[in-house]
Parts: C-alpha cells; sequence; structure tokens
C-alpha cells in the first residue's frame, strides 16, 4: 500500500498569513477611523449653513429677532419649526437642539453703530458632536449674527475662547468659503466660446477681509484683516467641505 502525506503549512507560511492578516486589519482601522473623523468634521459645516438657512427662511418670512424677547419671538419659533428642533428657554438664552445633535445657544449680545449703520448683535454657541479624543471634552464654535449688516451676516469668531474651542474663521478644512462675482462656478457663453472660473476656496476670514476688510464693533474685533487687501467685488459663501477636496 502506497501512502499518501499531505503537506501541511510550514511555520514560516503562516507567519506571512498572520502578517498579511494584521496589515490589512491596521489598514481597515485606519481608513475608518478617517473615515469617523471626517464624518464628525462634517458637522461643523452642516450647523453653520443648517442656522444660516433657518435665519434665512424666517427672515423671508418676515420674522426678525426681538432682543426684549427672544425665547418667544416668531423668528425663533420659525427657526425651532423649520429644524425640527426642540426649544428651551432661560432666561433671554434660547437653546436650539437639533435632531442631529447639533445644539445652539442664542442670546442677545449688544447694539453696535458702525458709521451711518446699526443694529443688535446675537451670539450664538454651536455646540456639535465630537470624537473623543484627548483632553478634548466638547467641541464649540461662537457665532455672531448681525441681522442689519450687509443682508445678515453670520460671523465665526476668530478668538479661542470656552466657549469657541474650534476657531471656524480660520479653517477652511471645516468650513471653506469662496466669492462669487456673478462668474465663479458657472459656465458663461461669450462670442468667441464659452468660459468656465472654478471658485477659489479660502477661509472665513480671508473670504471676509478681501471683500470688506477689517470689521471692530463697539470695541470689539469680530474680523481682522492684517495683510489682506480689500476690495473685491461679490458675494460671500459657504461650501460643503467634502464636495471640494
Amino acid at each position: 500500500m502506497i501512502k499518501k502525506f499531505e503537506r501541511a503549512f510550514s511555520l514560516a507560511e503562516l507567519l506571512i498569513v498572520m502578517a498579511i492578516i494584521a496589515i490589512i486589519t491596521a489598514m481597515s482601522f485606519s481608513i475608518a477611523k478617517k473615515g469617523i473623523k471626517s464624518a464628525y468634521n462634517l458637522f461643523f459645516y452642516t450647523g453653520y449653513n443648517g442656522i444660516y438657512e433657518a435665519i434665512g427662511d424666517a427672515i423671508d418670512y418676515g420674522y426678525s429677532p426681538d432682543s426684549a424677547n427672544l425665547g418667544n419671538s416668531d423668528f425663533i419659533e420659525h427657526i425651532t419649526k423649520i429644524m425640527s428642533a426642540q426649544k428651551s428657554v432661560s432666561g433671554n438664552d434660547v437653546k436650539i437642539e437639533a435632531p442631529n445633535g447639533i445644539t445652539y445657544t442664542i442670546s442677545y449680545k449688544t447694539d453696535y453703530i458702525l458709521e451711518n449703520e446699526s443694529g443688535p448683535i446675537y451670539q450664538i454657541i454651536m455646540k456639535v458632536p465630537y470624537q473623543k479624543t484627548g483632553n478634548e471634552s466638547e467641541a464649540k464654535s461662537t457665532l455672531y449674527y448681525l441681522p442689519n449688516l450687509r443682508n445678515g451676516m453670520l460671523i465665526p469668531y476668530g478668538v479661542i475662547t470656552a466657549d469657541n474651542n474650534v476657531n471656524l474663521q480660520r479653517r477652511q478644512d471645516l468650513l471653506p468659503f469662496y466669492i462669487d462675482d456673478g462668474s465663479v462656478g458657472r459656465i458663461l457663453e461669450y462670442s468667441n466660446g464659452y468660459s468656465y472660473s472654478k471658485p477659489v476656496f479660502t477661509n472665513f476670514r480671508e473670504a471676509f477681509c478681501q471683500l470688506y476688510g477689517s470689521l471692530t464693533l463697539e470695541g470689539v474685533s469680530y474680523v481682522s484683516c492684517s495683510g489682506i487687501l480689500a476690495g473685491k467685488k461679490g458675494l460671500l459663501k459657504v461650501a460643503n467641505p467634502q464636495k471640494i477636496f
């Protein structure tokens, strides 16, 4: 009788297989980690754009914020409704909790006078879901809404504080902006053919400064434009960071 021997894997071959599995596992964890970080980072754009559009919709319906009775104003009621959010009031501070986990604490801050223009300043502390790493406890950004300034500006604050530990004013990766001059991002037809001008993305500070220059109100610097020339024409627009990189 002839005996048949089945060849087993050698120790070297097993070690090679285990090494390949380890490499694939490490790569998978790295990809998953980057995906989770990207998903969390998108909350900043979603939060900013969501409240900005809700404010714009309230204004379009004829509602305006009431500094004396902000929490019960039609302005806040409309924002809460359109965002499918929950509202709570503490004094004259309003907390809006959106279904995606983003919260906004809105309060009247002060009035300003700028040349021949005046109006209120509202502070919005935006808290977004965050990826727990290191000593970070939460991710918050402070926004300032000025309804009378250039048809309603929503300005990310540019100084790190307890309520502004993510400086969205300078974070192009989280909140990119561009200047729309009427031709950017559009295919235009001319007598000699077609032309397309690609948007140039930057952070809020640079785009704002290129349009308007520094902004200081009642002794507080909201946007500092040192080293940036103003004078460009157009509208300031925000973009989805996942669609431009």
